[in-house]
C-alpha cells in the first residue's frame, strides 16, 4: 500500500501540469477576445471564486478522507449513481482529452511544422500518449517533477525577455468591454453550469431525504436495499426531527417549491435543459412512498412544466419527437398520479403528435 502513496511534491506538480496546460495553450486566447483589457481583472475576479469554491468544497470532502469522487457518489446514491457519475467523468475526460490533443497539434503545427497535416500530429500524440501510459503511473509522477519546474523556469525566461515590451497604459480601460461582460455577461455563461447543478443537488438531496424516511416506517423492501441501495446511502440523514407525515410532507413541499423556482430561471435561456430537470425531478416525487398521495399536485406540477416547454418550443419535427419520447418515457412509469391527471396530459400529448403528424 505504501508504494502506492505520493509525496506533497509529486501530487503538486500533477495539479499543475493540468494547469498548466490549459494555461499555454488556450486561455491567455480565450480570455483576451472576451475580455480585452479586462483581462488582469478578470483573473483576479475568478481567482477569487474559485477560491471560495475551493474553501466550500474542501470543507465539505473533510468527512470524506480517503475517499475520491467515486466512492462518495456510492454513499450518496449506491451503485448505481456511482455507475452514471463513472459514466459521466469517462465522457468529461475523452472529451477535455480529445480538446487537449487538438490544440496541441494546432500549436505544433503553427510553430513547428506547418506543411504536415493535423491527423499526423494528432496520431503521434496518442502513440506518445500510449507508450507514457504503458511505462505506468510512477513514470508518469516521476517525469513531472522534472517538467513541471522545466515550464516554470522557461517561462519565467520568456517573461523577463519580453519585460521591455510591457506598457501599464495597455492595461486601460481596466474594465476591458465594460463591467457588464465581466460581471454579468460571464455570470449569466456560468449560469447555465450552476443553476442545474444546484437543481440536481436539490433533487438528489430530496431522493435521499425521502429514501430515509421511507426506511424508517419499513416501506422499502429487503430485495431493494439489497439490489439498489447500500446502507450508508439510506441512513445519510438524520430524520429524528420529523415527526410525522404532516412534517415531512410540509418540509418536502419547500424544498418542491425551491427547486420550482430554479428550474423556471433555468427556463429562461436554456428551456431543453429545464425539461429535463421537470421530469427527473416528477420522477423523484414519484419514487416517495411515503404519504405517496399528497405529493400527487407537486408531481403534476413538474410535468405541466415540462409539457409547457414542450410545447412552446420551436422545434423542428425530428426533435420533437425525441423529446415527446423522452416525456413518455418518464410518464410510464408514474404510479402517483390520477387517472384525471393522467387522462389530461396524455391528452395534450395526443394533440401535440396529431399536428406533428399532419405536417
Amino acid at each position: 500500500m505504501e508504494k502506492d502513496k505520493i509525496g506533497f511534491g509529486e501530487a503538486l506538480c500533477i495539479l499543475l501540469i493540468v494547469a498548466l496546460s490549459h494555461i499555454i495553450l488556450t486561455f491567455p486566447k480565450t480570455i483576451l477576445e472576451t475580455q480585452g483589457s479586462g483581462s488582469l481583472l478578470n483573473i483576479f475576479y475568478l481567482t477569487i471564486v474559485g477560491f471560495i469554491f475551493l474553501t466550500f468544497f474542501i470543507k465539505l470532502y473533510k468527512n470524506f478522507n480517503g475517499k475520491d469522487i467515486l466512492d462518495i457518489s456510492d454513499f450518496l446514491g449506491g451503485k448505481i449513481f456511482k455507475f452514471i457519475l463513472g459514466l459521466i467523468f469517462i465522457g468529461y475526460l475523452l472529451f477535455i482529452a480529445s480538446l487537449l490533443v487538438r490544440n496541441t497539434s494546432e500549436s505544433f503545427r503553427t510553430m513547428y511544422l506547418q506543411n504536415t497535416p493535423i491527423p499526423y500530429l494528432i496520431f503521434a500524440l496518442l502513440v506518445g500518449a500510449a507508450y507514457v501510459n504503458k511505462l505506468g503511473t510512477a513514470t508518469t509522477i516521476k517525469a513531472n517533477l522534472i517538467i513541471v519546474p522545466g515550464i516554470f523556469i522557461v517561462l519565467l525566461l520568456i517573461f523577463m525577455a519580453s519585460v521591455s515590451n510591457f506598457s501599464a497604459v495597455r492595461l486601460f480601460p481596466i474594465m476591458g468591454y465594460g463591467t457588464k461582460n465581466i460581471f454579468v455577461n460571464g455570470g449569466e455563461r456560468r449560469k447555465k453550469v450552476t443553476l442545474p447543478a444546484l437543481a440536481n443537488c436539490i433533487i438528489l438531496f430530496c431522493h435521499k431525504l425521502s429514501l430515509a424516511y421511507d426506511n424508517k416506517n419499513n416501506l422499502i423492501s429487503e430485495e431493494m436495499k439489497k439490489n439498489y441501495y447500500t446502507n450508508e446511502s439510506i441512513e445519510t440523514y438524520d430524520i429524528s426531527k420529523i415527526e410525522n407525515g404532516e412534517a415531512f410532507y410540509k418540509l418536502m413541499l419547500e424544498i418542491y417549491k425551491l427547486l420550482n423556482e430554479i428550474i423556471t430561471l433555468i427556463k429562461e435561456n436554456w428551456p431543453e435543459v429545464a425539461l429535463k430537470l421537470y421530469l427527473v425531478s416528477a420522477s423523484q416525487v414519484n419514487s416517495i412512498l411515503s404519504e405517496k398521495k399528497n405529493f400527487e399536485e407537486a408531481c403534476a406540477s413538474f410535468m405541466n412544466g415540462a409539457m409547457d416547454i414542450y410545447n412552446e418550443g420551436k422545434y423542428d419535427i425530428n426533435h420533437k419527437y425525441f423529446l415527446l419520447s423522452q416525456i413518455c418515457g418518464y410518464l410510464v412509469n408514474f404510479t402517483i398520479l390520477s387517472k384525471e391527471n393522467l387522462e389530461n396530459i396524455i391528452k395534450v400529448l395526443m394533440e401535440t403528435g396529431n399536428k406533428m403528424t399532419k405536417r
